[in-house]
């Protein structure tokens, strides 16, 4: 009997301070169930996205898998695409999530849970995976830049790589530990989708800052800003100023020997131009996701689950979808290993798109 009544007690508890249902009071999971336009628009965005984003990304893995055990080039381009397909699946769940919430509104049973927490687990790992690549990606291509003949080490970058997943995992695998523990209290609905308009946070995290809370510190600043702005904005900020000197390089006139040949030349440029863009759009898609954290931080009470939700989720589900597009019209042999796949299926593709370009996969 007392072991029962110290078991409510800490569910009591844990629940007022916010764990897992937000307790600022803005009603944002009840005005994201009957908002049905922006559903409906959410709906069309994130199954458009998460289409071109599963596509294409799907072709660049099969290109890269071949190469990407003994080349740090398709090593880097062969995650970048597997954390965008990943990124794309999100998407296509949020699509079915809409289309529960639209069809069934307020009257959702526990079964949306089997939508949400994938979504979760690829929000938990697959954004910050992306975001991780990226930067790596773009320092390699400075670290080639300053240093030519430094050859960078495909295993050093494979173990970074793969505890760096390792550790989102872990920390999620903790967070389904606890979401367990206290679904046999209820509410679980409603604590899915008090996040759901929102990247999801780590209840780990939470549990931790709650725990050693800081004074006068909103429990949800704190874990915005370690949930988003650590692992997000930081590789952001440090892929802005790698690509800062790669500008440069490109603006200086060329050092090359001349016996290299101007193809040589132009393949080491066109490599550089396609890593700039694509860790420009990163950079710009990490900013807009720095909207939430300086919403919760500065007027929780205030917060739109619309805005959240947009400034969250969407520019990651943009981002995992241009990559593809980015390399798939910057590189020749990716237009031509994707021609060669939809052959099989459509015999006509390679006469009625023809591969225009000559810039080639090199290097970074």
């Amino acid at each position: 009997m007392n072991d029962s009544a110290t078991t409510a007690a800490l569910f009591t508890t844990s629940t007022s301070i916010g764990w897992f249902i937000d307790d600022t009071g803005d009603g944002a999971s009840v005005s994201f169930l009957t908002d049905a336009s922006f559903n409906i628009a959410m709906l069309i965005v994130t199954l458009l996205l998460s289409l071109v984003a599963i596509t294409l990304n799907f072709f660049l893995t099969t290109f890269h898998k071949k190469d990407a055990r003994t080349k740090i080039t398709a090593f880097i381009y062969f995650m970048l695409s597997v954390s965008d397909m990943c990124t794309g699946i999100c998407a296509l769940l949020h699509t079915l999530t809409f289309a529960v919430i639209i069809h069934e509104g307020m009257s959702m049973t526990e079964h949306v849970t089997w939508l949400i927490e994938p979504a979760n687990l690829l929000t938990a790992v697959a954004f910050k995976t992306s975001a991780f690549v990226s930067v790596t990606f773009a320092f390699i291509r400075t670290i080639n830049i300053l240093q030519p003949f430094y050859i960078v080490n495909l295993r050093a970058v494979v173990i970074v790589t793969g505890v760096y997943v390792a550790l989102w995992l872990s920390i999620y695998v903790v967070d389904v530990a606890l979401f367990i523990y206290l679904w046999q209290y209820g509410g679980v609905v409603e604590r899915l989708l008090s996040r759901f308009y929102e990247p999801s946070k780590s209840y780990l995290v939470e549990f931790l800052i709650k725990k050693y809370r800081v004074p006068h510190i909103g429990l949800d600043c704190v874990g915005d800003s370690l949930y988003t702005i650590a692992p997000v904005f930081l590789c952001a900020l440090i892929a802005f100023i790698v690509t800062g000197i790669q500008l440069a390089y490109l603006w200086r006139p060329s050092k090359t020997s001349p016996s290299a040949g101007q193809e040589y030349i132009n393949e080491r440029k066109t490599a550089t131009v396609t890593i700039i863009m694509i860790t420009v759009v990163f950079i710009l898609c990490a900013g807009v996701t720095l909207y939430g954290p300086h919403e919760v931080c500065t007027d929780p009470t205030s917060r739109s689950s619309v805005k959240l939700y947009v400034t969250g989720y969407l520019p990651f589900f943009v981002n995992a979808a241009i990559n593809p597009l980015i390399i798939v019209v910057r590189l020749s042999k990716v237009r031509d290993h994707i021609l060669d796949l939809l052959e099989d299926w459509l015999p006509y593709t390679r006469r009625r798109f023809s591969s225009a370009g000559n810039a080639t996969c090199t290097t970074p």
